[in-house]
């Protein structure tokens, strides 16, 4: 999603960055020394990715209740965004804000309880207009070091790399990313652990970009072991027409660019690797609205395919508004009911 890039589109939203509060932190444990942070454990995530797992953006400036989230919406996972490299460009932090460093426990306490609650989260790399950690850290190994440290950290085991903009051309950082990524995975698995990994890259009507095509090749000619390839249908530089149509074409030529990738691959197997994530309502790009039979129609052909994820951006946006309103609350439509678009969506699980 080109999520930076969406929020500032909208004059009134900003990042506001957040801090535990020390009634937060009440019952963890002996009180921290004053100026520190007592540091939260995460209690651990576990499984692959649900069918359907919209975004979270955790920048707003309401912090997200990620259990009251899912018991309004029925998401069992989501994708929260944004992990990417601090100002030093090493450094991992949430949301290109260095006073939130991953070390810290900004969003433990919400990702523990939706974990005690039954659901959990996919931690999610880079973003538009950010400062992607493969870009800052050059050296593969040292990024090795730092992506474990994330998923040690928020005691992680679902991984998503948000690659686009200019993150997207920079070949030399995506070479390093997919190096780092099968390296990780290989060490998680000497350990008995399993590493489930999605890339999202954005989409035309007709397929990958041709950038987007190259971090493909890329990812499997280092052995990626990638269980979710998730287009980004939306925000085209040209109006694509129907929305939903244009979603069901991009799947379709992704499901060909997959199929010469993984020569051996069974191609109707190849289509539960595939996610599509859609920006519900009005779009940044003028002129582009993912409406409710857009949901429907998608749904549709996700299922017949079975596909394996259906998202979107974001769930903090499922509410209706007046029509044309670009917001990041609401979806502009302002005849869906709350939460329509999950309860669409999350139909992919029956």
């Amino acid at each position: 999603m080109k999520r930076q890039f969406v929020i500032r589109q909208l004059v009134t939203i900003g990042t506001v960055c957040l801090t535990l509060s020390a009634s937060t932190l009440a019952g963890v444990g002996s009180a921290a020394p004053q100026g520190e942070e007592q540091v939260l454990e995460a209690v651990p995530g576990s499984g692959a990715f649900a069918p359907y797992v919209p975004y979270v953006d955790s920048s707003l400036s309401s912090r997200p209740n990620l259990a009251a989230l899912a018991a309004n919406s029925g998401a069992k996972q989501f994708a929260v965004t944004l992990i990417v490299a601090g100002s030093d460009n090493r450094t991992p932090v949430w949301n290109t804000d260095d006073r939130l460093p991953v070390s810290g426990n900004f969003m433990v306490p919400e990702i523990n309880e939706l974990r005690r609650a039954g659901g959990d989260v996919v931690v999610s790399f880079g973003g538009a207009d950010t400062n992607d950690l493969a870009q800052g850290i050059k050296d593969v190994g040292q990024l090795v070091a730092t992506y474990r440290s994330v998923i040690d950290r928020l005691q992680a085991d679902k991984v998503e790399f948000d690659i686009e903009r200019g993150t997207l051309a920079d070949d030399a950082a995506n070479d390093r990313r997919s190096q780092a990524v099968a390296r990780l995975q290989a060490e998680y698995a000497r350990e008995g652990r399993t590493l489930h990994t999605m890339y999202t890259l954005p989409a035309q009507p007709d397929g990958l970009t041709p950038e987007g095509l190259r971090v493909l090749r890329g990812a499997v000619a280092h052995h990626v072991r990638v269980d979710r390839w998730n287009l980004m249908a939306l925000n085209y530089r040209q109006n694509p027409g129907t929305m939903g149509t244009a979603a069901i074409t991009a799947s379709e030529g992704l499901h060909e660019q997959l199929s010469k990738a993984y020569k051996h691959a069974d191609r109707d197997r190849l289509w539960h690797r595939i996610g599509v994530t859609t920006m519900i309502g009005v779009n940044v790009s003028a002129g582009q609205v993912f409406g409710r039979e857009d949901a429907q129609q998608l749904l549709r052909w996700a299922r017949a395919k079975h596909m394996g994820l259906l998202s979107f951006w974001q769930i903090q946006r499922d509410h209706p508004c007046a029509a044309g309103t670009l917001s990041m609350t609401c979806s502009g439509v302002p005849e869906q009911a709350e939460y329509e678009f999950s309860s669409v969506f999350r139909q992919l699980d029956a």
